[in-house]
């Protein structure tokens, strides 16, 4: 399989190297893709060769069997990892990890994530399996049918759909507050 730059392609690669539990064994591939253009891309070239692809963030809530892995993983690179803020909204790919997302909104001050803080994993995986986004969600972007879009949470949300950023709707508040407010949240998560 012939892939473009911005783009690698480890051939049974062995996932125990992308799980938080360490186990895992050889994919028949693992793609990443680090320029968001070329998600589309990478997706059509998994199909032509029909391997089927999954997406896979942070690896905190996927386990594998040490065995041989059947399909293709797509892990999106450094395109995805981007932060920022722009009228009222917190821009976040969905390669952030979730303390950064936390970690970001209090250094400028923006309340409304200040509740994931302790959690691991990625913003797309939380965007795509967790509860409690609806509220917070403006715009998910993602990737279906070969085309990039922006929509709603539960367009983003299709089975064949792999979730490449988020618009979350936030507010100003004291940084000083906002992290209390985090620190609260992690201490009670981690607590009991």
């Amino acid at each position: 399989m012939s892939v473009p730059g911005g783009v690698v392609l480890r051939p049974l690669e062995p996932m125990a190297r992308h799980t938080a539990q360490r186990t895992g064994g050889p994919a028949q591939a693992l793609l990443v893709v680090h320029e968001r253009p070329l998600l589309p891309q990478a997706l059509r070239l998994a199909k032509d060769q029909g391997l089927k692809v999954q997406p896979l963030g942070a690896g905190t809530r996927v386990r594998f069997r040490d065995g041989p892995v059947s399909g293709g993983w797509i892990r999106l690179g450094t395109g995805f990892a981007d932060l920022g803020v722009e009228e009222g909204l917190l821009l976040a790919g969905a390669a952030v990890p979730l303390p950064h997302l936390v970690q970001h909104a209090i250094a400028h001050g923006l309340a409304g994530v200040e509740d994931l803080a302790g959690l691991p994993g990625s913003v797309g995986a939380a965007i795509a399996l967790d509860e409690g986004w609806e509220e917070r969600v403006e715009a998910v972007e993602h990737v279906h049918r070969g085309k990039a879009r922006w929509g709603t949470l539960a367009s983003a949300r299709r089975g064949t759909c792999f979730v490449t950023g988020v618009r979350l709707r936030v507010r100003p508040d004291a940084p000083q507050a906002v992290a209390e407010r985090a620190r609260a949240a992690a201490r009670a998560r981690w607590s009991g």
